[in-house]
């Protein structure tokens, strides 16, 4: 890949009168604080070290340290240091860039011992899962490595980093163990030839070192302590089924539980969609969850009142021989030299051993999942398909992907690794741009069906039972989306977009609005725990005409009865609207999208004023002309346009297409 254009950063506090860089004591750049940095800044500070930090907390947050770095006395010691990135979407120019380097960095990797030892056992199932994980450090290591050579220039004199101790996976948030990798990951690339930016000011400070290297002997600790619990319960659970003589199990169709938020929120959209009784009936169908759900009594309850097979769970299905494979391949960890390959090993052990056991014990015909990309899956399709030419489906449950937020003129596509290096028979997409995006992200897919959107057909199902045909006021329904901070969906532009929905139903009087959040209160209240966004959404719980659903109330009940939607960018209900035949409006308050592929169709509002002509216009368009509008563009939602994505998919899966 070529080299990224250097985009000089644009500093804010850290400048003198004259708009030139101040000078500076020594610079200590925290990517971002924490309660236990506050401590630590402090002293630098007062040893005479200049302390900023990046990522700045919300600054409506209800907490300490949004409180502290606002404070006057801490606020002159620690401050902020602003970039300008070039790129809108925060992981695209990243994770292309590990997409590019993945197959030469990957062959380096595999000079080593441990690694040549696990394909040459394993295979190109063993090669999957290693890349899938070696593309999620890498991207963190190209995001890293671009911003120390921004600080570099910068300041042009020695400068410190410190990485965040961020525990989840974020790609604009290091791991404080990435101050200890950072050289391996810079040796192994630059050995495969790719380009990398020159830091020779900025570099880590000796604590962070120290940190990294604790967390990762306690993280090696911690994982081959698990591993070993893992290994002797799963004998135990062996040894049980030595005396045991259960006879195969055979069933048409397998279907993964893997969200209850999807699954088991409402009985409509839920965990029986695919059964029509008729092509696929409940006899022919086991719902299996996946390793990291625990069905809840609730849960079993609700398959059980509706007469569906099911799987307690898979980790009773622990048979001897495929037992003493993952008590190798647990050995064989031993000699991982590092974190991410310990972590495919053992998830390969556990995965191999536990699909090879379970495939003694049921046959499937047809595995079919959502969002179902973990190595556990790898192993699932790859054995499955070796042992009983089991077809695995994956199915595309929203259309909210990445590339849609990209700019047209951009060289970045925008791939991302949640859908990489996967095994599959057969994606169900929705249109060609779902399409387009997957194949270039190192799947290995068999068969792309194209179905339509699925969720458009229970739309229009209701639609047809839907009794309100003598409304006095239009009726909009509203959809949220899920937030977090220093993300494209965020609290702040979350405050602005309800805020602009509570301003357009003042200045249109005679609207009504629905409104259906994505997430409970309580997710909000723990996870973001933002008052300006919690007063904007009291505001409209409390507006007359604003009716807030259910958290459970499935989004086609919602959509078959308004007149227009109005949609987060680019939560995928508006999308399904406008295939159902509704037409849809995106509301991007901040006009960050204004660029982006649903510019040309003229759907996105970037800003109050759009957004109130719009609602206007979509209010009064006739069906017809909004029907050959949608026709005009039907490549960019659906190719079939009939509401019939879920019928295409069970008759794909039946056999009858």
């Amino acid at each position: 890949m070529e080299a990224a254009e250097r985009i000089k950063p644009r500093h804010t506090k850290a400048i003198n009168r004259q708009g030139k860089p101040a000078e500076f004591k020594s610079p200590i750049i925290f990517e971002s604080m924490t309660r236990r940095d506050i401590v630590l800044a402090c002293f630098w500070s007062f040893i005479g070290r200049s302390v900023f930090y990046l990522k700045k907390p919300h600054p409506q947050a209800r907490s300490f340290l949004a409180w502290a770095l606002r404070n006057k006395f801490l606020g002159r010691r620690i401050k902020h240091l602003a970039f300008s990135w070039k790129e809108d979407i925060y992981d695209g120019l990243w994770t292309d860039r590990a997409f590019d380097a993945i197959d030469p960095v990957f062959d380096k990797l595999s000079a080593s011992c441990f690694v040549k030892l696990l394909t040459a056992k394993l295979g190109s199932l063993a090669q999957l899962a290693i890349k899938k994980e070696l593309a999620m450090h890498l991207a963190r290591f190209f995001y890293l490595n671009q911003l120390l050579g921004h600080l570099s220039s910068y300041f042009n004199s020695p400068v410190k980093f410190v990485p965040s101790a961020n525990l989840n996976f974020n790609y604009f948030k290091t791991k404080i163990q990435q101050a200890v990798d950072y050289s391996f990951f810079r040796k192994l690339t630059l050995g495969a030839g790719i380009y990398l930016e020159e830091h020779k000011y900025a570099n880590f400070t000796f604590l962070n070192l120290l940190q990294g290297w604790f967390s990762i002997i306690a993280e090696i600790l911690l994982r081959h302590l698990y591993m070993t619990v893992i290994i002797m319960r799963s004998f135990f659970i062996a040894l049980k089924n030595l005396v045991s003589r259960e006879k195969l199990q055979s069933w048409s169709y397998g279907v993964m539980i893997m969200s209850r938020d999807r699954q088991f929120q409402n009985g409509i959209e839920g965990l029986d969609f695919l059964i029509d009784g008729k092509l696929i009936t409940k006899k022919q169908v086991v719902f299996i969850p996946h390793t990291f759900v625990k069905l809840t009594k609730c849960e079993i309850d609700f398959i059980n009142e509706r007469k569906l097979n099911y799987i307690t769970s898979l980790n009773s299905f622990y048979l001897f021989g495929p037992w003493l494979q993952m008590f190798k391949a647990a050995f064989l960890s031993l000699f991982a030299t590092k974190v991410f390959l310990l972590k495919t090993a053992h998830s390969l052990a556990k995965g191999v051993a536990l699909w090879e056991s379970f495939s003694s014990k049921v046959h499937l015909d047809n595995v079919i999942g959502h969002h179902d990309v973990s190595v556990s899956a790898l192993c699932r399709n790859i054995i499955l398909e070796k042992k009983h030419k089991t077809r695995s489906y994956l199915y595309m449950d929203s259309n909210n992907f990445s590339n849609y937020f990209a700019p047209k003129s951009s060289q970045v596509k925008y791939r991302f690794i949640f859908y990489s290096f996967m095994h599959y028979t057969c994606v169900v997409y929705w249109n060609k741009e779902m399409e387009k995006i997957l194949t270039s992200m190192h799947n290995q897919i068999s068969q792309h069906f194209q179905a339509g959107c699925l969720w458009s057909t229970f739309i229009k199902r209701y639609k047809k039972l839907d009794q309100q045909d003598f409304k006095v006021n239009p009726t909009i329904a509203v959809f949220d989306s899920s937030y977090r901070d220093h993300c494209i969906s965020n609290p702040r532009t979350a405050y602005f977009f309800y805020r602009g929905i509570w301003r357009m139903l003042e200045e249109l009087a005679d609207l009504r609005i629905i409104m259906k959040p994505k997430k409970t209160k309580n997710y909000y209240e723990l996870m973001l725990n933002d008052k300006s966004m919690f007063a904007a959404i009291k505001a409209l719980e409390n507006h007359p005409r604003c009716q807030i659903m259910d958290y459970n109330t499935a989004r086609c009940q919602v959509l078959a009865g308004v007149d227009l939607v109005i949609a987060y960018p680019f939560t995928s209900s508006a999308f399904e609207a406008i295939c159902a035949g509704i037409p849809g409006i995106y509301f991007d308050v901040t006009g960050s999208f204004s660029n982006s592929l649903y510019q040309d169709c003229g759907i996105v509002a970037s800003n109050q004023q759009d957004l109130i002509e719009k609602v206007k216009h979509f209010l009064s368009i006739s069906e017809f002309n909004f029907n050959q509008w949608r026709l005009n563009y039907k490549s960019v939602f659906d190719d079939f346009l009939d509401s019939r994505g879920l019928d295409r998919f069970i008759e794909k899966l039946a056999g009858k297409i």
